[in-house]
């Protein structure tokens, strides 16, 4: 069992890995794992979900990061979903 933090990434318009797929994924993690978190991007593709998030997609893991790095760690911290969203 993965105890460490996870962040799912899920390009909405994948066209090798189903964003279904992804949703599997993160949905059997959180039942052994708390600290995950699921973010979809509406427009991302497989190879370019980093280009089409942006900002969002940049900020999302700036946050995971600054939220599950050893000093800031927090023993309350919980999985959390976020819907699609990507400004447009």
């Amino acid at each position: 069992q993965v105890k460490q933090p996870i962040l799912f990434l899920s390009g909405l318009q994948d066209e090798l890995v189903p964003p279904s797929h992804m949703r599997m994924l993160y949905d059997k993690a959180v039942e052994h794992n708390r600290n995950c978190r699921f973010v979809d991007f509406l427009n991302g593709m497989h190879m370019d979900t980093w280009i089409s998030g942006g900002d969002r997609y940049w900020r999302t893991i700036e946050l995971f990061l600054d939220q599950y790095s050893p000093e800031v760690q927090s023993s309350d911290a919980s999985c959390t979903s976020e819907i699609a969203d990507d400004g447009k």
